[in-house]
């Protein structure tokens, strides 16, 4: 099997493993035991007419599961639990003496389930079988849709690298000729080429919500390698000649692996260093990819929001198919229908936006309210001081010019679910609910809050190690060249990232991982620093940097788990012998290796090392 064929196996298998590599985390949905049954399944009524539930709480927390957010409400003589279906869920509140019985029911409205009575003073909250059933089925149905929005997506790309000129009305001459190059380039390719660097889909984007900032790269491992002497002649004069041009100036390339890259959304064409100094590296072409068009509608399958599918649906109407129907329902279920705002809020234009769980603390504080609001790890960043007093203006403006403070209170709710993508009610006791509308899916995108815990305090080290070790390599050379930093000084945040890797689902690490705020930034924003004069804001979600790098890995991580201690500090500094490989792991090694194709019987004395990104493999052959 040839070193290309390799790649685009491990991409596929990695990939194309629906419910063991990326599918959704299926977890057990809350099979009890006979013994184990509950006693009795209280109506709303028994629950307010519980004498010993009259006692009265006052509590705030933010992100907190709710496992343990039941726990911390209990008291002497009674015991809060929660199933296993709903122990998870993090929730967002802050409740002033308010009766238990009014936060038991107002919580079993939000998850939404119900409360059953175990003995003479335990209680549990149960999820409903039917949202149970809800959540499982909108991720079969996203998966099965997933796997032919996907192949538009290569097919597509397809299309655009056999597409030939731009064509339209173009009034920059300039553009025009720059597009009519990056066109020409590709459709230089041999058909066979075009093929495998469109079935070659980078799916990474696709993990996220569109506007998220997914970090991407060329130099990445997921793609179709080439040596420049293997293509056309004519695409490597073009290849040439563009790196003259950017370089301005005659560059000596030599026969450097070029590697073609299918993000979807664009094609690329990149110079990487197999192995040794290189003259030069980076980017040379770049199409964009036309998405199918909004007629067709199966790339919209694969996004993780599919938020233009129900229009695409209500244009089709019954020619829609049934499971483009049943995808779009969900995103109108569940909903609690709200007003349409009347006085427009400031607009959180910038990416990310606050924090919801931010913006929802400020409109309780200036309108005095009570809530309960469900807590998702989503794209965010704390305020600004100017959007903070934005918001509180136009608070303070709604509660002078509404005629009561419900009434200011309900239009600030409205402006919010609009922004957000969530919507809202008032329980019976006064609560205001908040709930989540794509709850059905983003319950399975979170990370459980211990293993949070767990591993924020092991980033940290594992970041200070690296960071300590690249200050320390800089001052010992005053003019670098090549890598950031030594690999080895990446050991202890590869150990990190290598077992996230493999104790979360790509859904997980790309969203709740990346958008995790540890639990000391829930009630107090991140603290600033001066650096070298300036302020400096942490950041309130610190693991995207850790998220972002492991997607970028997710072929290579595995392969580095698998080694030993002894192995991995072998392989950081470029001595990991190949023929010291299991076997099994040797093809994953070729697989992963950019340096391109060798000889069997140069195989034998090879050393495996790095790339300069940590996502590839680097061969080099023993000296004769």
């Amino acid at each position: 099997m040839s070193r290309v064929s390799r790649i685009s196996a491990l991409s596929l298998l990695f990939f194309s493993s629906v419910g063991v590599v990326y599918a959704a985390p299926f977890h057990p949905e809350g099979v009890l035991a006979a013994d184990e049954m509950p006693t009795k399944v209280l109506t709303v009524e028994e629950i307010q007419n519980e004498p010993r539930l009259q006692e009265k709480r006052t509590v705030t927390v933010v992100g907190k599961p709710m496992e343990e957010l039941l726990k911390q409400l209990e008291s002497e003589g009674i015991v809060l639990t929660c199933s296993v279906t709903c122990q998870d869920q993090k929730v967002d509140l802050r409740l002033k003496d308010r009766p238990l019985r009014e936060i038991m029911t107002a919580l079993a409205e939000l998850v939404p389930g119900n409360w059953q009575k175990r003995g003479e003073n335990h209680y549990e909250l149960v999820m409903d079988s039917e949202a149970v059933d809800k959540r499982r089925r909108w991720w079969l149905l996203f998966e099965r849709g997933r796997v032919a929005g996907l192949q538009a997506y290569r097919d597509q790309a397809l299309k655009s690298m056999r597409g030939g000129k731009p064509e339209g009305d173009f009034k920059d001459a300039e553009l025009f000729d720059e597009m009519a190059a990056r066109a020409g380039f590709f459709g230089a390719l041999p058909s066979d080429l075009q093929k495998r660097i469109a079935d070659n889909l980078n799916e990474k984007i696709l993990f996220t919500p569109r506007g998220s900032g997914m970090i991407t790269s060329s130099d990445d491992e997921v793609g179709v390698d080439m040596r420049l002497s293997e293509l056309p002649p004519e695409a490597q004069t073009m290849i040439r000649n563009r790196v003259n041009g950017i370089s301005l100036r005659q560059v000596d390339l030599g026969d450097p692996t070029i590697r073609f890259c299918n993000l979807g959304v664009s094609v690329s064409a990149n110079v990487v260093s197999g192995s040794g100094n290189r003259a030069w590296s980076g980017q040379v072409f770049n199409m964009s990819v036309r998405e199918p068009s909004l007629s067709d509608g199966m790339e919209v399958l694969a996004e993780l929001e599919q938020r233009r599918l129900p229009e695409k649906v209500a244009k089709l109407g019954d020619r829609a198919p049934r499971l483009w129907q049943q995808l779009a329902a969900f995103q109108e279920s569940r909903v609690w229908q709200n007003a349409a705002p009347a006085i427009p809020a400031p607009r959180h234009m910038r990416v990310p936006p606050p924090l919801r769980p931010e913006v929802m603390a400020i409109i309780a504080e200036a309108l005095d309210l009570e809530y309960i609001s469900d807590y998702y790890s989503k794209s965010g960043g704390a305020f600004t001081p100017d959007e903070e007093k934005s918001l509180r203006d136009y608070l303070s403006k709604l509660r002078s010019d509404l005629p009561s403070l419900n009434a200011a209170a309900d239009e600030s709710l409205n402006n919010h679910a609009k922004q957000f993508d969530v919507s809202w009610k008032r329980a019976t006791s006064g609560v205001v609910l908040v709930r989540n509308n794509r709850w059905y899916r983003d319950d399975r995108l979170e990370v459980p809050a211990p293993f949070l815990r767990r591993n924020f305090p092991v980033f940290r080290a594992a970041m200070r190690a690296w960071s300590d070790g690249v200050a320390g390599w800089r001052k010992q050379t005053p003019t670098p060249t090549g890598l950031l930093s030594p690999p080895e000084h990446y050991r202890e945040r590869l150990d990190f990232e290598a077992d996230v890797n493999a104790s979360l689902t790509m859904w997980q690490i790309a969203n709740g991982l990346r958008w995790a705020v540890p639990e000391e930034y829930w009630t107090k924003p991140a603290p600033t620093e001066i650096v070298d004069g300036r302020s400096f804001r942490h950041t309130p979600t610190p693991l995207h940097m850790a998220a972002d790098a492991i997607l970028n890995r997710r072929l290579f991580l595995p392969f580095y788990r698998s080694l030993d201690g002894g192995g991995r500090g072998l392989l950081l500094r470029g001595q990991l012998p190949f023929a010291g490989l299991p076997l099994a792991l040797r093809d994953d090694a070729l697989a992963l290796s950019s340096a391109g194709s060798l000889p069997e019987d140069m195989l034998g004395g090879a050393t495996l090392g790095t790339d300069g990104g940590m996502r590839r493999l680097r061969l080099t052959p023993a000296k004769p």
